[in-house]
């Protein structure tokens, strides 16, 4: 989903006299708070050993929008847990890669929320299952 401040900005950039200019790299955040439409409310994870993950605006990294969706062309890989995440229930796309910088532009909410516990396996979304959607 779109968060309503990017809405905002594509408005003004298209019919409208300002410019929009892109971040050149955005930051995969895992939310246990899913945010509203507005980007408010959202909760992102804590640990220890918990970064966001960079990914660049590149056709390499997302597939071409078919009926206003991408995904993830290749696997996003988060660090092994050397403490407890809690519940995931969000990747969210943040215009910054540093917590806690940034705000959220859009996001992924999980068909079903996903436990991370200390000493899981690294948490990885294979290629295609992470869907963007402007709706």
């Amino acid at each position: 989903m779109i968060i309503t401040s990017l809405r905002n900005d594509m408005i003004t950039h298209l019919l409208r006299s300002g410019t929009w200019s892109k971040p050149t790299i955005f930051g995969l955040a895992l939310f246990s708070t899913t945010p509203a439409a507005d980007g408010t409310g959202g909760v992102e994870v804590t640990g220890i050993d918990y970064t966001r993950r960079a990914i660049n605006q590149l056709d390499a990294n997302w597939t071409e929008p078919v009926a206003g969706v991408t995904t993830n062309v290749n696997a996003v890989e988060f660090n092994t847990p050397a403490s407890d995440w809690g519940s995931v229930t969000a990747v969210v796309l943040m215009n910054s890669t540093s917590i806690p910088a940034g705000g959220p532009r859009m996001f992924y909410e999980l068909p079903n929320p996903i436990t991370v516990l200390t000493g899981d396996s690294p948490l990885i979304f294979p290629a295609g299952t992470l869907r963007f959607t402007i709706d």
